[in-house]
């Protein structure tokens, strides 16, 4: 019986080193996927976010020169083009943004393209023969903000917090001053 202790050790010690290598291989396979599978996860939530973002941006910026055609427009210097290409490139991002955004934005982009798209109509089918008022209703400037407040509610943007400044007591001022 003796003879056979160090033939089962000398048979069970690499057998038994072998499994735990495979144990280990697969565990630190495992965690590297898992690492992985979070890096892509996170690489994607940044992507969909700059995408949003810029989604939303090109909105404002086409609805704002939308709005800047319409102030700016008068008899003397109407041109329908400008009008009709500003109107048509608010529409296109609008349409963008309808593929992504969430019900309350979409609510709210709908409500100021309708009404700056509505006033853009009207100027450019009078074509200059009437005095057309070009001027936006007075909800547009709480329509921009409930757009801006839905988005930074989606995008996840806080309000910055305020910077509490503590002033220096008189003592400590004069302490300083004098160590300049």
């Amino acid at each position: 019986m003796s003879s056979l202790a160090p033939w089962i050790l000398a048979f069970t010690t690499p057998v038994v080193a072998g499994v735990f290598l495979l144990a280990g291989s697969q565990m630190s396979r495992r965690t590297i996927l898992d690492q992985e599978k979070l890096r892509l996860e996170r690489e994607k939530d940044a992507r969909w976010l700059a995408d949003r973002r810029g989604v939303y941006v090109d909105f404002l910026s086409n609805a704002n020169d939308c709005i800047v055609l319409l102030y700016r427009s008068t008899e003397e210097t109407y041109e329908k083009s400008a009008l009709l290409k500003a109107a048509y490139a608010l529409k296109t991002s609008m349409m963008a943004l309808q593929l992504i955004a969430t019900e309350p934005v979409r609510e709210t982009a709908a409500k100021i393209s309708n009404t700056i798209g509505d006033r853009m109509h009207l100027v450019a089918s009078t074509s200059g023969l009437f005095n057309v008022d070009r001027e936006l209703p007075g909800d547009m400037h709480e329509a921009l903000e409930e757009f801006y407040d839905a988005t930074r509610l989606e995008l996840g943007v806080q309000e910055p917090t305020r910077r509490v400044v503590i002033p220096l007591q008189p003592r400590w001022s004069t302490w300083f001053a004098g160590r300049r």
